[in-house]
């Protein structure tokens, strides 16, 4: 019984150092593109926007890469404010871009799952993704949507291909990545060095 208890704890202390360290990477990673950015782009984002979605993010990181899910009281103002920002700021994409961004972030994602799911018996990708893809549309418009996506997915899958080469695991089709912390990424991204 002991024993269990210290395999237990010892677990629980990998998966807590895991996402700690997962979730400062991925700030570190935020950080760096927002400096890249500004000596990129001569008129970055709004200061006090970039750091309230910069917020966001990290908290997505963490809680996704904790436990595989992304919280609705994060999405669902993140989706709101998206849909409101082009009513206040003016330099962002059109009312009706965004909420055709929304719709088509959420479907695209929505769409795969249920394709997943017919084809293999289990869902592919959660509806916490699905619906940070239509909180990126509702920000950044439907024509960033493929940009965020060939960041989130080409980061993911060399993040994966190192993980595989340094534990010399193979991943297949049934290993668990939260793809919320990429999602992410590629919003930021796209959100810093897009023109405005």
């Amino acid at each position: 019984m002991n024993n269990q208890i210290n395999n237990r704890s010892e677990a629980d202390n990998r998966k807590i150092l895991r996402v700690r360290s997962g979730a400062l990477i991925f700030t570190g990673v935020l950080l760096s593109v927002w400096l890249a950015s500004m000596t990129i782009v001569s008129m970055p984002r709004p200061v006090f926007v970039s750091i309230g979605l910069l917020c966001a993010f990290i908290l997505i990181v963490w809680y996704d890469l904790d436990d595989y899910r992304i919280p609705n009281w994060i999405n669902y103002p993140l989706l709101c404010v998206g849909l409101v920002l082009p009513f206040i700021l003016k330099e962002t994409v059109t009312p009706l871009e965004s909420l055709c961004g929304a719709f088509i972030g959420y479907g695209l994602i929505w769409g795969i799952n249920t394709w997943w799911r017919q084809s293999r018996g289990i869902d592919g990708i959660g509806m916490g993704d699905a619906k940070l893809l239509a909180a990126t549309g509702a920000w950044l418009g439907a024509f960033a949507l493929p940009f965020v996506l060939l960041i989130a997915s080409g980061s993911a899958l060399m993040i994966i291909l190192i993980a595989a080469l340094i534990t010399g695991r193979s991943f297949d089709g049934s290993a668990r990545v939260p793809f919320g912390p990429f999602i992410a990424l590629g919003f930021w991204s796209v959100w810093l060095i897009s023109p405005l």
